[in-house]
């Protein structure tokens, strides 16, 4: 079953609990040193790029989520894309890096 998921800022903040939010940190903290995380649970990349990105202009297609990011099949998609029939990017560890250090865009 495809879900398409779209949130405006207030989203992030009531999805997410402490432990949850520490997680997410600890994510950004990795990536802009360089690191990329071990395991990364897709509630976790989900709520990065929620939190990075405005939901007006985005939105996430699941096509298959489980706990762990590496066993979904979950893709970023951009309303210019959709317009412009481009692609949708497929949502990963190196995307979420992008996204982290501003270079998901250029």
């Amino acid at each position: 079953m495809l879900n398409i998921v779209t949130w405006d800022e207030n989203d992030t903040k009531k999805n997410m609990n402490f432990d949850d939010s520490v997680d997410v940190s600890e994510l950004i903290v990795d990536y802009r040193n360089d690191k990329l995380p071990g395991e990364i649970q897709t509630k976790h990349a989900i709520a990065l790029i929620m939190m990075n990105l405005i939901g007006d202009y985005h939105a996430i297609v699941v096509k298959r989520s489980e706990e762990l990011l590496e066993d979904s099949e979950i893709y970023l998609l951009t309303w210019n894309e959709v317009v412009e029939g481009g692609d949708m990017k497929k949502i990963d560890t190196f995307l979420l890096r992008d996204l982290v250090n501003d270079n998901l865009f250029k």
